[in-house]
């Protein structure tokens, strides 16, 4: 599945480009909600932990909502598709977590509820991405006055994770903090959206998107453990035709 969808976007986004001066353009602006998809971290290379045989230890992260800020130009080729190319930066989406050992918690190892080992922290990304978007009613040769739209985009994201901060009651435990890495490579993305003019120039432009952004480091200058970065984002911006 994923792999047909890089392809699709890749495929229409190189067809589109070549073609960019041919039709009219318009100049975008936005402001949005990402909510970070829950994720997994891949597993410590931990051989021995509080003395539990073949340990495999995660940190099973849940994330809060973040802000995000895009800009971006779109050049309509004709009059079914536009090819849209976006900078956009997630502002930090805040992960929380719990170290598990076998997929248990510390409190579920122990049959103590009072006991806990987590960690979170902050990821943040910067995505450059060309997406190609199909006009619906035009397609479905409707003069409708509103346009919704749907897109496949490919792109290239940095993911960035802030300061990660280790908390644990077990005795002789505390709280520590570290950096965290960051990553960058092949990112993509499914949209839907629908604009509504304003006047000849203006118009609105709401779109719900699921964005895979690849992955970042747990601990900087490690390769050994990541975490996948992948969000759904809700964006409302302001379209300038000319």
């Amino acid at each position: 599945m994923k792999k047909t969808l890089l392809t699709a976007s890749m495929g229409a986004a190189l067809i589109c480009s070549p073609l960019a001066m041919a039709g009219d353009y318009y100049l975008k602006g936005g402001i949005g909600y990402v909510s970070t998809v829950d994720e997994e971290t891949s597993a410590f290379p931990v051989d021995d932990f509080m003395e539990i045989e073949d340990a495999v230890t995660k940190v099973d992260f849940e994330a809060d909502g973040g802000a995000s800020l895009s800009v971006g130009l779109g050049v309509k080729i004709n009059k079914f598709i536009t090819t849209e190319f976006t900078l956009q930066h997630n502002l930090g989406s805040d992960l929380n977590g719990d170290i598990k050992i076998n997929g248990e918690t510390i409190a579920e190892l122990a049959e103590d509820s009072d006991l806990y080992f987590t960690m979170d922290g902050e990821v943040k990304t910067t995505s450059i991405m060309a997406t190609a978007l199909v006009d619906v009613a035009a397609l479905a040769e409707k003069n409708w006055s509103i346009k919704p739209y749907a897109g496949l985009g490919l792109g290239y994201a940095k993911n960035s994770l802030g300061t990660l901060t280790m908390r644990t009651n077990i005795e002789g435990g505390g709280e520590v903090s570290g950096s965290g890495g960051d990553d960058s490579g092949l990112a993509w993305k499914v949209v839907a959206g629908a604009v509504f003019p304003i006047d000849n120039n203006l118009s609105i432009d709401a779109s719900y998107q699921y964005a895979d952004y690849g992955s970042v480091k747990l601990v900087d200058d490690s390769d050994e453990v990541d975490l996948d970065v992948s969000a759904h984002e809700f964006t409302v911006g302001i379209r300038y035709s000319f």
